[in-house]
Order: C-alpha cells, then sequence, then structure tokens
C-alpha cells in the first residue's frame, strides 16, 4: 500500500487539447498535471506543437531535478522521439494509454475539458 501512494505522489499526466480562436484558427494546448494533488503543474499553447516544443515543455516544467518518477500519456503521435529521448534522459518512467491508466488520467480528462471550456467562454467560439 505505501508503494501505491508514493507512486501516486509522483506521478502526473500530460494532455494536448485543441482550443478555437476567434478568428477560426486553431490552438494547441498542452498541460501537465499532478494526480496526487489534482493541480495543474504547467500550461502553454502554439498553434503548431511538435515532438521538440513538447519536450522543451516537459524540460520547462521540472527544473533543477524535480522531474516525476512517472508521467502518464496517450498514444498520440505528436509525442516523437524527441520526447521520449527528453523523458529517457529526465529519468521519467513514461505510461501510454493503458487500460490502468484511464483511471489515474480521469483527473487530467477533467481538467482538459474544464480547460477547453474556458477557452471557449474567452474566445466566444467552441462547441458548447
Amino acid at each position: 500500500m505505501a508503494s501505491c501512494s508514493s507512486s501516486a505522489l509522483k506521478s502526473l499526466s500530460m494532455d494536448l487539447f485543441v482550443a478555437p480562436t476567434l478568428g477560426f484558427d486553431l490552438l494547441y494546448a498542452f498541460i501537465i498535471v499532478r494526480l496526487a494533488r489534482r493541480d495543474l503543474v504547467w500550461i502553454n499553447v502554439t498553434p503548431h506543437p511538435t515532438a521538440d516544443w513538447i519536450a522543451r515543455q516537459i524540460t520547462e516544467a521540472f527544473p533543477w531535478n524535480e522531474a516525476p518518477r512517472y508521467l502518464i500519456r496517450d498514444r498520440d503521435q505528436v509525442y516523437g522521439v524527441a520526447v521520449r529521448h527528453r523523458l529517457r534522459a529526465m529519468g521519467i518512467r513514461r505510461f501510454s494509454g493503458s487500460g490502468a491508466s484511464r483511471r489515474m488520467r480521469s483527473w487530467a480528462d477533467c481538467i482538459t475539458t474544464t480547460c477547453e471550456a474556458e477557452f471557449s467562454v474567452h474566445t466566444g467560439v467552441g462547441s458548447r
């Protein structure tokens, strides 16, 4: 039981979602969420996400040996070789969209949904 709680304290989830702008352009928001405390660790927005950009965001989110032990992500193709190399170099183990991680990703999905709704409210554009 102690190892589960210890792992949960060191687990985060990352996600990328799309938000339309008033000019009907698309922005991609990248978020990292701490699962144990259910708080937002990092958010940034770009019109053109690349694996290099995401790898840089991970580095900026965890300076000076503050990297988590585990990072949960989906199997999106944008997380390319650069992201895998960065995670490995920082000593972060990754979980990619397995059935066991669905429960852990639920908080990240909740925050993603909230952010999408907020983007829609603030830009006046969206499906809601």
